[in-house]
């Protein structure tokens, strides 16, 4: 893939590196045409490198390549002197960005926008507490920060809060939830905020589930069971089941809306902006929609069956478990189509369609196209090839002209071992969400003839039932035979973390150094409610999280000099038992050559100590 996919066939020149601690066979990895590991600096790998040349099991062409790789993105990134930012000017574009991006998923008897006269009761922690950002190594501290409540606030909006939930839990807090019915009593509406929080959705880890919290689902619940008319406003980001869809009057999904979301929620409930995202995903009505779901994150080795029936493509064929298809939008405009042109060039098609704006407001709406292919292989009922957004003021009409080409009309041929233009019919659709032809026209496409390499029984299993596939049916339309279902035991450095609690001893090191999450999390609760208290929390959650899914060598891969190789070793051979074999691996540092770097801060070091001396105290 690295080399002839990326670099070969792709023109691609750059530089190649892992993820954070994806490193698991440096020689290996370099022959294959990646260059540089991150975050790096791991003993063992330097250790491989050195004894890969000096054994020749590497070839110092393959390390030159990646040097070189390396050395020309430092080359096209000199040092620059610091500037100065407009950071205000960034927040204003993710506001920009955030406003532009939410996605109306629902909107009955056009309840939003909501007007600005007359006070508003809200309910929902997630007011005062947005999620605007992923956990992780994603979370950041903004120069800016505006939540729905400071925004309400700003804009100096009448309303009644209470909070309903706790932001930081799962399970309701039945004092929370009674104040909010009570304080609720005398509006007729209500403006819920809800979605999935830092303790159920990071990085790092699999949800149990796509149920929003229980806390959150009682209090939407409860209001629907009053009679007020709900409005829930979404910070998340991944799709959810929604229970309550039929109660509630409007859903408003502002995804993780960045630094000033609270901002942009203000402008999209009020009218002043014009939601006009569309979804990038299926929305099912619950997990059970989901094929394979029972199976993903219970095994080890996880097993993706169903070949290209992924997202909606698969769901294509099966409109009754869809709650809101991919490419779904509502706007507080209405849009039009009309003259759908197609051109066929040598290379391409060129596509083009009119869009007018027929509702009483500024808007945008996204055009997407998709293709529907002859039905000679198994392949997608239709896939989106082009899409493009179109700002239209009330009443206004613009051509909208998107180009596909060709080569991304083919499908790759198992057989030939190459991607194959099939040779027919081909529909192409206009459309505002996959599940909704605008307009449509055909056109006869000259290709291959070429018979589809797999037999009559696999092509009808994935054409009518790619969720029910199995291992002997995937292995003969893929030609990959499925590895044997890993063993627990013994552990090995590609086994979780989580396996060594099979044995004694393992138990005994997963719950030590499970403790440093938790004692991080013990010292976070005692401190007062507040931002600082919260990332503390957040900080604990996501650090449990890491250390309970990731493997051995990820752990050693990404954690550097806290734990080294060495210590990730004596781990897997004490929990398999053999106690002598892993203390010495744990008191044997891998010796290496020390960097520049290291000899740099070594240099610097003692020069201190030869000026102060080597007591602290002498220092002032």
């Amino acid at each position: 893939l690295l080399t002839d996919v990326l670099r070969k066939e792709w023109g691609f020149n750059g530089l190649v590196m892992t993820d954070w601690g994806a490193t698991h066979n440096r020689i290996k990895m370099l022959e294959a045409g990646l260059d540089l590991e991150m975050p790096g600096d791991t003993n063992i790998c330097r250790k491989w490198i050195i004894d890969g040349i000096r054994e020749k099991r590497l070839s110092m062409d393959v390390l030159d390549k990646a040097v070189r790789n390396v050395l020309n993105l430092v080359e096209k990134h000199p040092a620059q002197k610091k500037k100065t930012i407009d950071f205000h000017k960034h927040a204003h574009l993710s506001y920009e960005i955030a406003s532009d991006c939410a996605v109306l998923l629902k909107n009955d008897d056009g309840i939003l926008p909501l007007k600005k006269e007359g006070e508003v009761f809200i309910t929902g922690e997630l007011f005062e507490k947005m999620r605007y950002q992923g956990a992780g190594s994603s979370m950041i501290n903004p120069a800016e920060y505006i939540t729905p409540k400071m925004a309400f606030d700003k804009h100096q909006v009448k309303y009644v809060y209470a909070k309903g939930y706790k932001e930081n839990a799962v399970k309701s807090d039945n004092k929370l939830l009674f104040e909010a019915l009570q304080a609720a009593d005398r509006f007729d509406k209500a403006l819920v905020f809800a979605g999935l929080t830092d303790y159920v959705e990071s990085e790092g880890c699999d949800r149990n589930d796509m149920s929003l919290p229980e806390n959150q689902l009682n209090l939407i619940n409860a209001l629907l069971k009053k009679g007020k008319e709900v409005i829930v406003v979404l910070y998340l980001g991944s799709p959810v089941e929604l229970p309550f869809v039929n109660g509630v009057k409007a859903i408003l999904n502002m995804y993780l809306p960045g630094e000033v979301g609270g901002e942009a929620t203000y402008s999209l409930l009020f009218g002043e902006k014009n939601p006009s995202g569309k979804l990038a995903e299926t929305w099912v009505k619950s997990y059970k929609e989901v094929p394979y779901g029972n199976y993903f994150s219970k095994k080890a080795d996880e097993i993706y069956k169903e070949s290209i029936f992924v997202g909606y493509r698969y769901y294509l064929n099966h409109p009754e478990k869809i709650l809101f298809p991919f490419g779904f939008g509502l706007s507080y405009s209405c849009f039009e189509y009309d003259d759908l042109v197609i051109k066929e060039e040598k290379d391409a098609i060129r596509v083009s369609v009119n869009v007018k704006n027929t509702g009483f407001v500024y808007g945008a709406e996204i055009v997407q196209i998709y293709v529907k292919a002859p039905n000679k292989v198994f392949r997608a009922q239709k896939e989106l090839k082009g899409f493009a957004k179109v700002y239209l003021k009330p009443n206004e009409k613009k051509k909208v002209e998107i180009q596909i080409r060709k080569d991304d009309l083919r499908y790759w041929n198992i057989a030939e071992k190459r991607y194959v233009l099939e040779d027919g019919e081909y529909e192409i659709q206009a459309c505002s969400n996959s599940m909704k032809v605008e307009l449509s026209s055909s056109l006869n496409i000259q290709g291959e003839n070429i018979p589809f390499p797999n037999s009559k029984n696999v092509e009808d299993m994935y054409r009518n039932s790619p969720e029910l596939i199995s291992d002997k049916i995937f292995e003969e339309m893929s030609g990959l035979l499925i590895p044997k279902p890993r063993k627990r035991k013994p552990i090995t450095l590609e086994s979780r973390f989580t396996d060594l609690k099979g044995t004694f001893i393992g138990k005994i090191l997963f719950n030590a150094v499970l403790s440093v999450a938790k004692k991080q999390e013990k010292k976070a609760k005692k401190l007062p409610d507040g931002p600082e208290r919260d990332n503390q929390l957040k900080g604990a959650f996501f650090l449990k999280r890491i250390l309970e899914s990731n493997s051995l060598i990820t752990m050693t891969m990404s954690a550097g000099t806290s734990c080294p190789y060495n210590f990730a070793k004596g781990m897997m051979d004490l929990a398999n038992g053999h106690i002598i074999r892993g203390v010495k691996d744990i008191c044997s540092p891998i010796k290496v050559p020390p960097l520049p770097k290291d000899e740099r801060e070594a240099k610097i070091k003692t020069q201190g100590d030869n000026i102060y001396g080597k007591d602290e105290n002498n220092r002032s």
